[in-house]
């Protein structure tokens, strides 16, 4: 502790927060409301002009716990580290400004933390859609399926590599202060708020040497703001300078650095449908060609190698790093006939909530106002499955209109079955997912 420096609480709670007016009194007041009482509220606002700062000040003026700060730059990675620094908490916790978190959250996170002495405590969180009177939650999981024995142990990459799987969930956590800043580690801080969570999360998974996944769910997401930076399509780049970021986080650290680019490299290009489900459909050659030369580069550099266990994955890589062209022509180029179909429609729908449909959505997301005329997903029965994918609502099939465009989005093993209720409810304008792509 610094001189002058005022008395250590238990956790800081960083808010950053840019025009979240309709928000903000749910996530402060779910902040103020903790049964961890020993915390303070950092609000860093970037420039809010839509009252938002100024009901933050209201809440300031009636509990001392909040702190307000004023950014001079819009960039969550800069707001981020403006809260890190001018924090006083033994450990460090984020809600974003359209969230709200469970009144335990923080006191769970911190009793664990402190108990097991910690360097980062992370839990599962909820999924949900609608206003306060009229909600509907999923459950997220901070670990993958196949890795859930992680939970409850305290662990490393190093003990168990697993952990690079975890999924980016910042949020989701608490942080020890001391940890972050004698490692150095921060936000990227690129304009907007697009992808700095990425380099955070890996600068905490390759320095903590005591991590701890909770499968307890307390933090609240928030998925149908359409304002949310998830749901931008103006970003091409922004990954690409995010994993940029991260490579130079890895090469500073210097310690199992081949291992670290390998994995940093084909996690890359597992994530590309990310980004391109995230992009403008005339983004997306470009957006191809930039991650083929991301890909080109590591191989020169030797930071992305064939071995034993990746030689299916490399192989395609290698592909998409020299004909950059031809892997767009073959995974991304749409039917014009499609594309004219679609953008003719006043509905659009997906039929099916699997890695088809998924794949399906993906693909079509960026075209020229789809995001207006996309409906959700559809199913034969609601009752088996979760109320939204993909962020979008699941519908019954029985919710179709006769003029809706149908996308089916099945293996080949049910597109018949699908088709066959299809036209017993007179909707005959569909297509199949196997002609999306041109050929």
């Amino acid at each position: 502790m610094g001189m002058g420096r005022k008395k250590r609480v238990a956790v800081s709670i960083i808010v950053p927060v840019l025009n979240a007016i309709d928000y903000i009194d749910e996530c402060l007041e779910s902040a103020l409301n903790q049964t961890l009482g020993d915390i303070e509220i950092i609000c860093v606002d970037a420039g809010s002009d839509d009252g938002t700062y100024e009901r933050i000040e209201y809440y300031k003026e009636n509990d001392n716990r909040i702190v307000l700060i004023k950014s001079n730059y819009k960039s969550y990675g800069y707001q981020m580290n403006l809260g890190i620094h001018s924090a006083r908490g033994e450990y460090i916790g984020l809600i974003e400004a359209d969230d709200y978190v469970d009144c335990n959250m923080f006191f769970r996170l911190y009793e664990v933390a402190n108990e097991k002495k910690l360097d980062v405590v992370k839990s599962d969180n909820m999924i949900f859609y609608g206003d306060k009177n009229n909600r509907t939650f999923i459950q997220g999981y901070v670990l993958q399926p196949s890795d859930r024995d992680l939970y409850s142990i305290v662990t490393n990459y190093t003990k168990d590599f697993r952990i690079m799987y975890s999924n980016v969930t910042t949020w989701s956590g608490i942080y020890n202060r001391d940890f972050l800043l004698q490692n150095d580690i921060m936000h990227n801080e690129t304009p907007g708020a697009a992808f700095q969570d990425n380099g955070f999360w890996l600068q905490v998974m390759i320095y903590a040497k005591r991590i701890f996944f909770l499968n307890e769910a307390y933090y609240n997401l928030r998925r149908d703001n359409e304002k949310s930076s998830v749901f931008s399509k103006e970003k091409t780049e922004c990954l690409h300078k995010e994993f940029k970021y991260m490579r130079n986080c890895i090469i500073k650290r210097g310690v199992d650095k081949e291992k670290l680019l390998q994995f940093l490299w084909e996690y890359r290009f597992k994530k590309r449908n990310f980004d391109i489900g995230k992009s403008k459909y005339e983004d997306r050659k470009y957006l191809i060609k930039l991650i083929a030369s991301e890909m080109k580069e590591a191989i020169l550099r030797g930071e992305l190698v064939k071995t034993n266990e990746n030689e299916i994955l490399y192989n395609e890589i290698l592909f998409l790093s020299e004909y950059p062209e031809r892997f767009f022509e073959e995974n991304y180029l749409l039917n014009e006939v499609i594309v004219d179909r679609i953008k003719g429609a006043s509905k659009v729908y997906i039929y099916g909530a699997g890695l088809i449909a998924q794949n399906s959505f993906i693909l079509l997301n960026g075209i020229n106002r789809m995001d207006e005329k996309f409906m959700g997903f559809v199913v034969s029965d609601t009752k088996v499955n979760p109320p939204y994918y993909n962020n979008k609502k699941v519908w019954s099939i029985d919710s179709l209109m006769k003029d809706d465009l149908v996308i089916i989005g099945v293996s080949e093993k049910y597109i018949n079955d699908v088709k066959k209720s299809l036209e017993e409810r007179n909707i005959a304008n569909y297509v199949e997912y196997n002609i999306l792509i041109k050929k």
